[in-house]
Protein backbone atom coordinates (compact mmCIF):
# COMPACT_ATOMS: atom_id res chain seq x y z
CA UNK A 1 0.00 0.00 0.00
CA UNK A 2 1.23 3.53 -0.97
CA UNK A 3 2.43 5.97 2.22
CA UNK A 4 3.14 8.79 -0.11
CA UNK A 5 2.21 11.75 2.37
CA UNK A 6 0.61 12.87 5.87
CA UNK A 7 -2.94 12.61 4.40
CA UNK A 8 -2.69 8.71 4.01
CA UNK A 9 -1.54 7.92 7.83
CA UNK A 10 -5.12 9.85 8.92
CA UNK A 11 -7.13 7.80 6.74
CA UNK A 12 -7.64 3.89 6.15
CA UNK A 13 -8.48 3.80 2.83
CA UNK A 14 -10.39 0.18 1.91
CA UNK A 15 -11.76 -0.57 -1.58
CA UNK A 16 -15.93 -1.99 -1.50
CA UNK A 17 -16.92 -3.38 -5.18
CA UNK A 18 -21.09 -3.23 -5.11
CA UNK A 19 -23.23 -5.59 -7.00
CA UNK A 20 -26.56 -5.85 -6.39
CA UNK A 21 -26.61 -8.68 -3.56
CA UNK A 22 -23.66 -8.31 -2.51
CA UNK A 23 -20.27 -6.15 -1.39
CA UNK A 24 -16.93 -7.51 -2.64
CA UNK A 25 -14.63 -6.38 0.25
CA UNK A 26 -10.91 -5.70 -0.23
CA UNK A 27 -9.23 -9.15 1.23
CA UNK A 28 -6.07 -7.61 2.06
CA UNK A 29 -7.84 -5.43 4.87
CA UNK A 30 -10.80 -7.32 5.87
CA UNK A 31 -10.18 -11.43 5.26
CA UNK A 32 -12.52 -12.91 7.80
CA UNK A 33 -15.24 -10.57 6.09
CA UNK A 34 -14.56 -10.78 2.31
CA UNK A 35 -17.92 -10.85 1.38
CA UNK A 36 -21.43 -9.08 2.69
CA UNK A 37 -25.47 -9.37 1.26
CA UNK A 38 -26.08 -5.53 -0.09
CA UNK A 39 -29.12 -4.76 2.31
CA UNK A 40 -29.11 -3.76 6.14
CA UNK A 41 -28.31 -7.54 7.31
CA UNK A 42 -24.66 -7.01 5.61
CA UNK A 43 -24.61 -3.31 6.40
CA UNK A 44 -23.90 -3.77 9.87
CA UNK A 45 -21.00 -6.47 10.26
CA UNK A 46 -19.44 -4.10 7.38
CA UNK A 47 -19.72 -0.91 9.26
CA UNK A 48 -18.71 -2.90 13.01
CA UNK A 49 -15.51 -4.75 11.22
CA UNK A 50 -15.00 -1.21 9.51
CA UNK A 51 -14.92 0.25 12.90
CA UNK A 52 -13.08 -2.05 14.53
CA UNK A 53 -9.78 -2.01 11.89
CA UNK A 54 -9.98 1.78 12.22
CA UNK A 55 -9.54 1.06 16.07
CA UNK A 56 -6.44 -1.01 15.36
CA UNK A 57 -4.85 0.70 12.68
CA UNK A 58 -5.22 3.80 14.76
CA UNK A 59 -6.82 5.62 11.42
CA UNK A 60 -10.36 6.74 10.40
CA UNK A 61 -11.75 4.12 7.56
CA UNK A 62 -12.60 6.21 4.16
CA UNK A 63 -14.40 3.35 1.84
CA UNK A 64 -14.19 3.86 -1.61
CA UNK A 65 -16.98 2.58 -4.25
CA UNK A 66 -17.63 3.16 -7.96
CA UNK A 67 -21.07 4.75 -9.07
CA UNK A 68 -22.75 1.53 -10.09
CA UNK A 69 -26.39 3.00 -11.22
CA UNK A 70 -27.89 3.19 -7.89
CA UNK A 71 -26.94 0.02 -6.73
CA UNK A 72 -24.40 1.57 -4.12
CA UNK A 73 -27.30 4.27 -2.51
CA UNK A 74 -28.06 1.76 0.34
CA UNK A 75 -24.36 1.15 1.33
CA UNK A 76 -23.51 4.72 0.98
CA UNK A 77 -26.54 5.99 3.41
CA UNK A 78 -25.53 3.34 5.79
CA UNK A 79 -22.00 4.44 5.71
CA UNK A 80 -23.37 8.30 6.26
CA UNK A 81 -25.27 7.14 9.39
CA UNK A 82 -22.54 5.38 11.41
CA UNK A 83 -20.37 8.24 10.65
CA UNK A 84 -17.71 6.53 8.21
CA UNK A 85 -16.31 8.47 4.55
CA UNK A 86 -17.01 7.05 1.88
CA UNK A 87 -16.50 8.45 -2.07
CA UNK A 88 -18.60 7.18 -4.50
CA UNK A 89 -16.42 7.33 -8.01
CA UNK A 90 -16.00 7.29 -11.70
CA UNK A 91 -15.52 3.37 -12.84
CA UNK A 92 -13.62 4.71 -15.86
CA UNK A 93 -11.51 7.04 -13.61
CA UNK A 94 -10.61 3.64 -11.20
CA UNK A 95 -10.20 1.54 -14.60
CA UNK A 96 -7.56 3.75 -15.89
CA UNK A 97 -5.91 3.95 -12.52
CA UNK A 98 -5.64 0.17 -12.42
CA UNK A 99 -4.34 -0.11 -16.22
CA UNK A 100 -1.70 2.20 -15.24
CA UNK A 101 -0.74 0.20 -12.39
CA UNK A 102 -0.78 -3.21 -14.62
CA UNK A 103 -3.35 -4.35 -12.67
CA UNK A 104 -5.86 -6.38 -15.40
CA UNK A 105 -7.37 -8.78 -13.86
CA UNK A 106 -10.61 -9.09 -12.89
CA UNK A 107 -13.07 -10.25 -10.09
CA UNK A 108 -14.59 -9.19 -7.17
CA UNK A 109 -11.71 -9.20 -4.67
CA UNK A 110 -9.18 -7.53 -7.48
CA UNK A 111 -11.90 -4.90 -8.09
CA UNK A 112 -12.11 -4.25 -4.23
CA UNK A 113 -8.17 -4.05 -4.42
CA UNK A 114 -8.72 -1.68 -7.48
CA UNK A 115 -10.68 0.76 -5.85
CA UNK A 116 -8.09 0.33 -2.22
CA UNK A 117 -4.92 1.39 -4.31
CA UNK A 118 -7.25 4.20 -6.27
CA UNK A 119 -8.08 5.64 -2.82
CA UNK A 120 -4.48 5.46 -1.36
CA UNK A 121 -2.88 6.80 -4.38
CA UNK A 122 -5.95 9.58 -5.66
CA UNK A 123 -7.10 10.37 -2.12
CA UNK A 124 -10.32 11.50 -3.62
CA UNK A 125 -12.79 13.70 -1.70
CA UNK A 126 -15.62 12.24 0.69
CA UNK A 127 -19.02 12.31 -1.33
CA UNK A 128 -21.21 14.41 0.67
CA UNK A 129 -24.56 12.86 2.17
CA UNK A 130 -27.39 14.53 0.74
CA UNK A 131 -30.10 16.56 2.48
CA UNK A 132 -33.36 14.74 2.89
CA UNK A 133 -34.92 17.45 0.27
CA UNK A 134 -32.20 17.09 -1.94
CA UNK A 135 -32.61 12.85 -2.08
CA UNK A 136 -36.47 13.78 -2.40
CA UNK A 137 -35.56 16.18 -5.56
CA UNK A 138 -33.36 13.86 -6.76
CA UNK A 139 -35.46 11.04 -7.01
CA UNK A 140 -38.26 12.74 -8.31
CA UNK A 141 -35.93 14.18 -10.85
CA UNK A 142 -35.13 10.54 -11.87
CA UNK A 143 -38.52 9.18 -12.22
CA UNK A 144 -39.64 12.19 -14.14
CA UNK A 145 -36.71 11.86 -16.44
CA UNK A 146 -37.59 8.04 -16.53
CA UNK A 147 -41.66 8.80 -17.64
CA UNK A 148 -40.75 11.48 -20.54
CA UNK A 149 -38.34 9.10 -21.95
CA UNK A 150 -41.24 6.14 -21.88
CA UNK A 151 -43.64 9.09 -23.08
CA UNK A 152 -41.61 9.70 -26.01
CA UNK A 153 -41.01 6.16 -26.89
CA UNK A 154 -44.73 5.45 -26.86
CA UNK A 155 -45.53 8.93 -28.76
CA UNK A 156 -43.29 7.40 -31.43
CA UNK A 157 -44.78 4.14 -31.43
CA UNK A 158 -48.58 6.43 -32.02
CA UNK A 159 -47.10 7.49 -35.50
CA UNK A 160 -46.79 3.61 -36.96
CA UNK A 161 -49.43 1.91 -35.31
CA UNK A 162 -51.34 -0.36 -37.40
CA UNK A 163 -55.19 -0.83 -36.34
CA UNK A 164 -58.04 1.17 -33.98
CA UNK A 165 -57.23 -1.30 -30.79
CA UNK A 166 -53.49 -0.66 -31.09
CA UNK A 167 -53.60 2.65 -31.55
CA UNK A 168 -55.93 3.46 -28.38
CA UNK A 169 -53.67 1.02 -26.41
CA UNK A 170 -50.87 3.90 -27.23
CA UNK A 171 -52.95 6.62 -26.76
CA UNK A 172 -54.00 5.54 -23.37
CA UNK A 173 -50.32 4.80 -22.59
CA UNK A 174 -49.17 8.27 -23.81
CA UNK A 175 -52.39 9.24 -21.41
CA UNK A 176 -51.49 7.74 -18.18
CA UNK A 177 -47.40 8.54 -18.53
CA UNK A 178 -48.50 12.55 -19.31
CA UNK A 179 -50.57 12.20 -16.12
CA UNK A 180 -48.23 10.79 -13.49
CA UNK A 181 -45.71 13.26 -15.02
CA UNK A 182 -47.95 15.52 -13.64
CA UNK A 183 -48.34 14.34 -10.58
CA UNK A 184 -44.40 14.41 -10.15
CA UNK A 185 -44.71 18.17 -10.94
CA UNK A 186 -47.08 18.80 -8.63
CA UNK A 187 -44.73 17.02 -5.92
CA UNK A 188 -41.82 18.80 -7.12
CA UNK A 189 -43.87 22.22 -6.72
CA UNK A 190 -44.66 20.74 -3.04
CA UNK A 191 -41.30 20.48 -2.07
CA UNK A 192 -40.18 23.84 -3.40
CA UNK A 193 -43.18 25.46 -0.87
CA UNK A 194 -41.68 23.10 2.13
CA UNK A 195 -37.94 24.88 1.87
CA UNK A 196 -37.69 28.71 0.90
CA UNK A 197 -34.27 28.50 0.49
CA UNK A 198 -34.83 25.86 -2.00
CA UNK A 199 -37.91 27.92 -3.85
CA UNK A 200 -35.49 30.75 -3.89
CA UNK A 201 -32.48 29.16 -5.70
CA UNK A 202 -35.34 27.97 -7.90
CA UNK A 203 -36.71 31.28 -8.58
CA UNK A 204 -33.32 32.63 -9.49
CA UNK A 205 -32.70 30.25 -12.14
CA UNK A 206 -36.13 31.16 -13.92
CA UNK A 207 -35.12 34.49 -13.88
CA UNK A 208 -32.81 33.07 -16.43
CA UNK A 209 -34.36 33.73 -19.83
CA UNK A 210 -34.43 30.61 -21.48
CA UNK A 211 -34.34 28.28 -18.09
CA UNK A 212 -37.97 27.12 -17.04
CA UNK A 213 -38.93 25.07 -13.51
CA UNK A 214 -37.71 21.88 -14.87
CA UNK A 215 -34.68 22.79 -15.78
CA UNK A 216 -33.84 24.63 -13.01
CA UNK A 217 -34.96 21.77 -10.75
CA UNK A 218 -33.46 18.67 -12.72
CA UNK A 219 -30.29 20.82 -12.65
CA UNK A 220 -30.20 21.39 -9.39
CA UNK A 221 -30.80 17.87 -8.44
CA UNK A 222 -27.68 16.52 -10.91
CA UNK A 223 -25.55 19.26 -9.30
CA UNK A 224 -26.45 20.30 -5.72
CA UNK A 225 -23.16 21.82 -5.35
CA UNK A 226 -24.05 24.79 -7.92
CA UNK A 227 -23.47 27.56 -6.80
CA UNK A 228 -20.40 26.99 -4.45
CA UNK A 229 -18.09 26.16 -7.32
CA UNK A 230 -15.92 28.18 -9.67
CA UNK A 231 -16.72 28.16 -13.03
CA UNK A 232 -14.31 26.05 -14.52
CA UNK A 233 -15.47 23.41 -11.41
CA UNK A 234 -18.88 23.78 -12.35
CA UNK A 235 -18.56 22.97 -16.20
CA UNK A 236 -15.68 20.25 -15.60
CA UNK A 237 -18.11 18.41 -13.12
CA UNK A 238 -21.58 18.87 -15.67
CA UNK A 239 -18.62 17.34 -18.81
CA UNK A 240 -19.07 20.74 -20.55
CA UNK A 241 -15.63 21.46 -20.35
CA UNK A 242 -13.62 21.05 -23.93
CA UNK A 243 -9.82 19.22 -23.62
CA UNK A 244 -7.70 19.96 -26.15
CA UNK A 245 -6.15 17.13 -28.23
CA UNK A 246 -2.84 18.37 -29.72
CA UNK A 247 0.25 17.08 -29.85
CA UNK A 248 3.12 18.20 -31.61
CA UNK A 249 1.92 20.56 -34.92
CA UNK A 250 -1.21 18.57 -34.94
CA UNK A 251 -3.83 20.81 -33.31
CA UNK A 252 -7.28 18.39 -32.88
CA UNK A 253 -10.63 19.28 -32.34
CA UNK A 254 -11.37 19.88 -28.57
CA UNK A 255 -13.98 17.28 -27.19
CA UNK A 256 -15.90 16.78 -23.98
CA UNK A 257 -16.15 13.97 -22.24
CA UNK A 258 -17.29 12.23 -18.70
CA UNK A 259 -19.08 14.62 -16.26
CA UNK A 260 -22.82 14.31 -14.80
CA UNK A 261 -24.65 13.42 -17.64
CA UNK A 262 -28.19 13.92 -16.10
CA UNK A 263 -26.88 17.68 -15.83
CA UNK A 264 -26.27 18.21 -19.33
CA UNK A 265 -29.67 16.75 -19.86
CA UNK A 266 -30.91 18.83 -17.85
CA UNK A 267 -29.61 21.79 -19.68
CA UNK A 268 -30.10 20.61 -23.32
CA UNK A 269 -33.25 22.18 -24.00
CA UNK A 270 -32.88 25.04 -22.33
CA UNK A 271 -29.84 25.73 -24.16
CA UNK A 272 -32.18 25.43 -27.14
CA UNK A 273 -34.33 27.49 -25.83
CA UNK A 274 -31.29 30.01 -25.23
CA UNK A 275 -29.88 29.86 -28.17
CA UNK A 276 -33.41 31.03 -30.02
CA UNK A 277 -34.66 33.75 -27.58
CA UNK A 278 -31.99 35.11 -24.57
CA UNK A 279 -30.60 38.09 -25.55
CA UNK A 280 -27.40 37.65 -24.67
CA UNK A 281 -26.76 33.61 -25.78
CA UNK A 282 -28.95 34.24 -29.03
CA UNK A 283 -26.15 36.66 -30.66
CA UNK A 284 -23.27 34.38 -29.33
CA UNK A 285 -24.63 31.00 -30.54
CA UNK A 286 -25.19 32.84 -33.96
CA UNK A 287 -21.63 34.55 -33.82
CA UNK A 288 -20.17 30.52 -33.55
CA UNK A 289 -22.47 29.33 -36.62
CA UNK A 290 -21.42 32.36 -38.43
CA UNK A 291 -17.60 31.14 -37.66
CA UNK A 292 -18.38 27.68 -39.18
CA UNK A 293 -19.24 25.75 -35.43
CA UNK A 294 -21.44 22.70 -36.05
CA UNK A 295 -24.60 23.03 -34.39
CA UNK A 296 -23.62 20.33 -31.24
CA UNK A 297 -20.83 22.44 -30.77
CA UNK A 298 -22.61 25.34 -30.42
CA UNK A 299 -25.22 24.13 -28.53
CA UNK A 300 -22.31 22.71 -26.02
CA UNK A 301 -20.80 26.34 -26.05
CA UNK A 302 -24.20 27.44 -25.26
CA UNK A 303 -24.77 24.94 -22.37
CA UNK A 304 -21.48 25.74 -20.45
CA UNK A 305 -22.05 29.33 -20.93
CA UNK A 306 -25.77 29.40 -19.34
CA UNK A 307 -24.78 26.80 -16.84
CA UNK A 308 -21.70 28.61 -15.70
CA UNK A 309 -23.94 32.13 -15.10
CA UNK A 310 -26.45 30.00 -13.33
CA UNK A 311 -23.81 28.94 -11.20
CA UNK A 312 -22.87 32.42 -10.53
CA UNK A 313 -26.55 33.10 -10.24
CA UNK A 314 -26.84 31.16 -6.99
CA UNK A 315 -23.45 32.06 -5.76
CA UNK A 316 -24.87 35.75 -5.46
CA UNK A 317 -27.73 34.66 -3.90
CA UNK A 318 -25.72 32.57 -1.25
CA UNK A 319 -23.02 34.86 -0.63
CA UNK A 320 -22.57 38.29 1.08
CA UNK A 321 -23.23 41.41 -0.54
CA UNK A 322 -19.28 42.29 -0.58
CA UNK A 323 -18.76 39.43 -2.93
CA UNK A 324 -21.45 40.41 -5.53
CA UNK A 325 -18.26 42.56 -7.71
CA UNK A 326 -16.99 39.32 -8.28
CA UNK A 327 -19.57 37.39 -9.65
CA UNK A 328 -19.65 37.47 -13.39
CA UNK A 329 -22.13 38.66 -15.99
CA UNK A 330 -23.99 36.55 -18.63
CA UNK A 331 -21.66 37.81 -21.57
CA UNK A 332 -18.79 37.02 -20.07
CA UNK A 333 -19.49 33.62 -18.26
Amino acid sequence: MSQNNSVTSLFLYLGCDVAKASLALDPALLPKLPLVSNDAKGHQPFIQALRALGATEGRAPHVILEATGGYEQAVVKALHAAGIRVSVVMPKRVHHHAQGRGVRAKTDPIDAGKLTAFGEDVQPAPTLPPTALEEEVRAFARRRRQLVRLRSQETNRQEIAHGKVVTKSVQRVVAHLTKEIKAIDQALAALRRKDPGYDAKVTTLCAIEGVGVITAVATLAALPELGTLSRREVASLAGLAPLNRDSGTKKGRAFIVGGRVEARCALYMAAVSAARCNPILQPYAERLRAAGKPGKVVLTAVMRRLLIYMNSQLKALLQPPHALAEIPALAAA
